[in-house]
């Protein structure tokens, strides 16, 4: 608990010695040609920073026992958070489908983990900023932007439940590896990057039906020919209500703090709230639905995100 407090610390420093610097600085001389330089850049950058996405599964499973997660996040946003924090509208409308597969098998110390995770994505710019988000799933023309569904990345992780006799606490690491290549609008998923991840989660019984989850998380983008470093810090706090046997609500805060050398990204960050449900069928069979609005943040796009995952567990 003394480790968690401290990185607790760490990440709020971090988080308030990040707002209020770096402006985004753009070198156009006519306020029109800044105006189209930005949003050329948000067009170009709106996949580059992963979307912060809770973690969906935190359970270390038993010796010989097979995880299975997918979960499926809907991102979309027609707004980007200035440097003040005001909200600036887009003259298009940004989506973004993340999705993930997650397989992880249980080893015999029955405290870790190992497994394998599979994502993928869709980006989608549309011209029509009054469109839904829904019409990423819709066949477009010119002058429309989609990459199509596309393999992203592909790494291990590993789970672990560091003591013996406490379940509280767990710990998650995993490498991302690049698998878009490069087709026309490949650049939209990012610059190539290896990504490491790093979670802490943490469960904390307040009553027989009340919890308390948070979840502390560093990515890494590691630099190469085509970027820099990138520094992403999320963190997550839930509370949760046990309502029957098999039915959870939960309300929810995100926050995720970027650092990156590219000048509008700079010192970013964004802040969501959320509802969600997640149903237990059985020990074998769960499912969990959320919705996030976007409150609030800085030189970042207003997201909201819409998410679905499915969890089976074969003993």
């Amino acid at each position: 608990m003394k480790h968690l407090g401290l990185l607790s610390i760490i990440y709020c420093f971090i988080i308030l010695t990040s707002f209020g610097q770096d402006k985004i600085l753009l070198d156009s001389a006519k306020d029109s040609d800044k105006i189209e330089q930005k949003y050329s850049v948000l067009k170009d950058s709106i996949a580059k920073y992963r979307q912060l996405i809770p973690a969906v599964s935190s359970i270390v499973i038993n010796s010989g026992e097979i995880e299975i997660v997918f979960f499926s996040s809907l991102a979309y946003a027609g707004s980007f958070r200035n440097d003040l924090g005001n909200n600036d509208d887009l003259p298009f409308l940004q989506t973004y489908l993340q999705n993930g597969l997650q397989a992880t098998y249980g080893i015999k110390s029955d405290r870790l983990n190992l497994g394998l995770d599979i994502n993928t994505g869709l980006v989608d710019i549309d011209n029509n900023a009054n469109n839904f988000p829904s019409s990423i799933f819709r066949k477009k023309e010119y002058p429309d932007i989609s990459t199509g569904l596309t393999v992203t990345s592909i790494g291990p992780r590993m789970r672990w439940r560091p003591f013996l006799k406490n379940y509280n606490l767990v710990i998650q690491v995993s490498t991302w590896f690049p698998t878009y290549g490069k087709s026309d609008y490949s650049y939209l998923f990012g610059l190539e990057q290896v990504y490491a991840n790093a979670q802490i989660f943490y469960n904390q019984p307040i009553t027989k039906k009340l919890f308390l989850f948070s979840q502390i998380g560093m990515q890494y983008g590691i630099n190469n020919k085509k970027s820099s470093n990138i520094y992403i810090f999320p963190f997550s706090l839930f509370l949760s209500y046990l309502a029957t046997q098999k039915v959870i609500f939960f309300g929810f805060g995100n926050h995720v703090q970027i650092r990156s050398n590219e000048s509008i990204f700079k010192n970013a960050g964004t802040t969501q709230l959320g509802l969600g449900t997640q149903y237990q069928h059985s020990k074998n069979y769960a499912l969990n639905v959320y919705y996030a609005k976007e409150v609030g943040g800085k030189n970042y796009y207003s997201y909201d995100n819409i998410s679905l995952s499915i969890r089976v567990l074969i003993d």
